[in-house]
């Protein structure tokens, strides 16, 4: 007996799986149709903000004036404001104008190069210090800081204030780490090293694959990293058992956890 209005976030997971094997599990769930997201440019994840920086990196001047009216950093407003692509664009992006939100604030006395930036970092003796001074950084400058930090290290909020930066580079956050707790700081912060993070770390299983499914027309290239992610898993708990699907389509709307468990919860249930 198929599960009456499945959610339809489930075409994520179905897309790790055979086209002919994903038709027979969406009627048997009765499964909604796959529809696009409806406003993939105002998509984003509640908590998680690493995903204003996924936007950003389908390098979409409009993407990019929307992301630096509703996030307030900066650092990434002056990136925007330059026109620097944030993926894998090889030249200046065009600059959709903003309103007057979307300025940034002017740079702290002596920041106007990356030198005098890490004279402030070396400074800080505040957090609110520490995230002025690390703001001010550009996003070329991230190599001269490390450089800096090993030669002599930076002040810890200097640190965190620079790890606390969206575009901060994941292995430039691990080098800056000064706490046993840092990864869990991180997470907590809303900042991932990758979208496969996102999908197998964080609980709430049903919010996080809504986010994924929705993801798929936001940003394609990460919602492709979680979905690999997640892949094996799928077709190792679930594959063709199309009771286990089942399952999972009454499981997923209040899960707790995250969704590998969920999988090998669903996995485990139909194999007693």
């Amino acid at each position: 007996m198929g599960q009456s209005g499945a959610d339809s976030s489930v075409h994520f997971l179905l897309s790790e799986v055979d086209p002919d094997l994903a038709a027979a599990v969406a009627r048997r769930i009765d499964l909604p149709p796959d529809e696009p997201a409806r406003h993939p440019r105002s998509w984003y994840v509640p908590g998680l903000r690493s995903s204003f920086l996924w936007q950003l990196e389908n390098d979409d001047p409009q993407t990019n004036r929307e992301v630096a009216h509703t996030f307030p950093d900066d650092a990434l407003r002056r990136r925007v404001r330059a026109g620097a692509p944030f993926g894998r664009a090889t030249g200046p992006l065009p600059v959709v104008d903003c309103c007057r939100n979307c300025e940034p604030a002017p740079l702290p006395p002596g920041a106007e190069t990356t030198e005098g930036v890490i004279a402030l970092l070396r400074a800080v003796t505040s957090m609110a210090q520490g995230n002025r001074a690390a703001d001010a950084l550009a996003w070329d400058g991230w190599d001269a800081v490390v450089a800096a930090d090993r030669a002599e290290p930076l002040p810890g909020y200097a640190k965190w204030g620079l790890a606390n930066r969206i575009d901060c580079p994941h292995e430039v956050r691990l080098g800056l780490a000064t706490h046993r707790k840092h990864l869990t700081r991180l997470r907590r912060a809303g900042l991932v090293r990758d979208a496969g993070e996102y999908a197998t770390e964080f609980p709430h299983a049903f919010r996080v694959l809504k986010a994924l499914n929705d993801g798929r027309w936001a940003v394609p290239h990460r919602a492709a990293e979680a979905a690999a992610a997640l892949g094996p898993l799928v077709r190792a708990e679930l594959g063709g058992d199309l009771e286990a699907w089942s399952v999972l389509a009454q499981l997923l709307p209040t899960f707790a956890g995250a969704l590998p468990e969920l999988l090998r919860t669903c996995g485990a249930i139909t194999r007693v």
